[in-house]
Formats: structure tokens, C-alpha cells, sequence
């Protein structure tokens, strides 16, 4: 094997060194930072409304447009083929016994309905509103005598049935509790009681 031979003058691959092009930095103005504190406290105050608005202004507005229908004390809620009122709500004699140094006080709530088509509600999709309590009570038992546990309408048929509240109170808080409205959660529909 024969040594390589160079032919020619030796070439250069970099024949003329440049200098690198050096950027000078700009050091901020005073005014671009007065400009980003603005943005900063703009992003600041612009969450803090949101929130305000999310805590405030929304949930009304959208139980204003996905709320309860609401029914007089008179009234028949009407829809999707379905009629329901409220008969009334009366005191009844409790069942079941009460806790150390409470009482109980039952209501029975009378509701008639008809439908085109059958129709089944489960009682827990009832509740009592009351005045005097936070927490809506749930119905415990529909027409105790024959064990049932849900409204069955039946199409064309007039039925009445009746839900039954329990609610424990303090024994020494004087007074009954003051039934404002029962509650149905499907459809939402807010049936109000006459006043005592």
C-alpha cells in the first residue's frame, strides 16, 4: 500500500476569523416596569372578581334558570304529561321514639296526581322545608299501613297519597315547627304551604 500523497497548496478550511457579533442587553426603563406591576395587579384583581362573582352572582343566576319550579299553596305543578299538588300538610302523632331530651313531632303531607303515562317516584325524592331548621327533612315512610316505598301513578288513574315526616327537636324548644314547603327533586318543583 502506497502513503497518500497531498496534491496542491494545503487548503484552510477558515481562511478569515470573524469576530462574534456581540448584543448589547437593554436594561429595563423604569416605565416597562411600572407597566408589568400594572398587569401583575390587573391578573391579581381580575381573579379575585371572578371569584366574588363565582361565590355571589352565579349560584342565583343559575337557580334562576335551573331552579325549582315553584307552586303556590293552591297551585297544580303541570308538565311532561304529569299533574301533582299538594293537598296539605297536617301534625300527626309520631312513631318513633325520641333521643335524651328531645321530642319528636310528625307531619304527613298529602299529595294527589295524575299521569298520562305511569309514573313511580320514590319517596326520598320528597323533603320538608321548615322554617325554624337548615336541613330539608326527608320523607320516612309513604302510606306506613301498606308498606309502600314509592308514589306509583298509574296512566289516566287519580291517585293520593300520603308522605311521612319525623323530625326530632329539642324538647325544651316551645312551639311546633312551621312547615314552609315540600320539595320534590325530580322534577324540581317547590311546592308552597299555606300559612298557619
Amino acid at each position: 500500500m502506497s502513503p497518500r500523497v497531498a496534491r496542491g497548496p494545503p487548503r484552510l478550511l477558515n481562511t478569515r476569523v470573524t469576530e462574534p457579533v456581540r448584543r448589547q442587553l437593554e436594561q429595563p426603563s423604569e416605565e416597562k416596569t411600572r407597566r408589568t406591576g400594572c398587569l401583575m395587579w390587573g391578573g391579581v384583581l381580575g381573579v379575585l372578581v371572578g371569584i366574588m362573582v363565582g361565590i355571589y352572582a352565579l349560584p342565583p343566576i343559575l337557580k334562576h334558570y335551573f331552579g325549582e319550579t315553584v307552586v303556590a299553596h293552591d297551585g297544580t305543578y303541570i308538565g311532561g304529561g304529569r299533574e301533582l299538588r299538594l293537598d296539605g300538610v297536617i301534625l300527626t302523632t309520631p312513631e318513633g321514639e325520641p333521643g335524651p331530651g328531645m321530642r319528636i313531632e310528625a307531619f304527613e303531607a298529602i299529595v294527589i296526581g295524575v299521569a298520562e303515562k305511569d309514573w313511580i317516584i320514590p319517596r326520598d325524592h320528597f323533603t320538608l322545608e321548615f322554617e325554624e331548621l337548615d336541613d330539608w327533612q326527608p320523607a320516612i315512610a309513604l302510606n306506613a299501613q301498606t308498606g309502600l316505598t314509592e308514589l306509583h301513578f298509574s296512566a289516566g288513574v287519580v291517585a293520593q297519597f300520603g308522605l311521612r315526616f319525623e323530625v326530632e327537636v329539642p324538647a325544651d324548644q316551645a312551639g311546633s315547627l312551621t312547615v314552609e314547603a315540600l320539595h320534590l327533586s325530580d322534577p324540581r318543583v317547590k311546592f308552597e304551604v299555606a300559612p298557619p
